[in-house]
């Protein structure tokens, strides 16, 4: 068994182990949470640094931050009860559930150990993939079956006005624990956004060229770093572009958070105008978008 320093990060840990170990199976990697301060620690806000898990405090990750990470990283979540109660525990196994269903639940509680723990192969690559928030994994196709924890997919193929998709940033990372995601924003055809958010935290931030902006040529050279499912992730005209955005938390409501995002997408008109301009001079977003990426003809 090797213990992770908490300072680095989990995909860091791993790669050197495996790097510097060749003669060693690992078998799983598994990330502890505390039943009953899993919520509090995503909504904290703390710095990173402050709560250990940093060396520096020029670090811009939060508490939140660096758990998720970890959590997503990992085969196997281990739930840990203390001083939790019931309520929390069946809480914090809901959430673990839709934060990274590919991963087993171990449980200080039941006792339960899935057999892969001891016996499995940790897939590198496709834990890769899992940390990766421009493409969040699907919803558990089986939830924890209390239905604590939610997990909703806002998905559109129009672009957003960038000016009114600015205006309900704040109201949208209030409404769930975490959002990731992918964003087409108007006037910049060529550049995926991404989207990542926890408690109050926001990451807003190129995401490298939309596989249909790049010559047909040249596309396999950003499609082997994407989840393979996005191969089919194509529509004509538009390509692979698209709003993709999943809400994770509890008591999610949909009924106010999608109608907002709708109303911030391009109408036909709109989208005809602003593809031929361009982005306008007082573009909210343009500090994101100093090294944007432009493809070759």
């Amino acid at each position: 068994m090797f213990d992770a320093p908490a300072d680095v990060e989990p995909h860091t840990a791993v790669e050197t182990l495996l790097e510097h170990h060749p003669e060693l199976h690992l078998c799983a990697v598994v990330t502890a949470v505390d039943a009953r301060l899993l919520v509090p620690d995503l909504l904290s806000g703390e710095t990173a640094f402050s709560a250990g898990l940093a060396g520096s405090a020029s670090d811009p990750r939060t508490l939140g931050d660096v758990l998720l990470r970890q959590i997503d990283l990992s085969d196997h979540v281990a739930v840990v009860r203390g001083t939790a109660t019931t309520a929390q525990v069946r809480v914090c196994r809901s959430l673990v559930t839709h934060l990274n269903p590919a991963a087993g639940v171990v449980s200080d509680t039941t006792g339960e150990h899935p057999p892969t723990l001891f016996r499995g192969s940790f897939d590198f690559a496709a834990a890769l993939h899992r940390v990766l928030p421009s493409f969040p994994p699907p919803p558990p196709s089986d939830p924890a079956e209390d239905g604590a924890a939610q997990t909703a997919v806002w998905r559109r193929f129009h672009p957003l006005h960038p000016g009114r998709f600015f205006e309900v940033l704040d109201e949208m990372t209030a409404t769930s624990l975490r959002s990731r995601g992918r964003l087409w924003l108007a006037g910049r055809p060529d550049t995926m956004v991404v989207w990542e958010a926890n408690g109050t935290s926001l990451s807003l931030e190129p995401g490298g060229p939309w596989t249909a902006a790049l010559p047909a040529r040249n596309r396999h050279l950003v499609t082997g770093f994407r989840p393979p499912a996005t191969a089919f992730d194509w529509r004509p005209g538009t390509g692979d572009r698209c709003q993709h955005l999943a809400f994770t938390g509890l008591g999610l409501d949909t009924g106010r958070l999608f109608p907002l995002l709708d109303s911030c997408l391009l109408d036909p008109a709109e989208e005809q105008e602003w593809e031929a301009a361009g982005p306008p001079p007082d573009d909210p977003f343009q500090p994101f978008f100093a090294h944007e990426h432009r493809p070759d003809g």
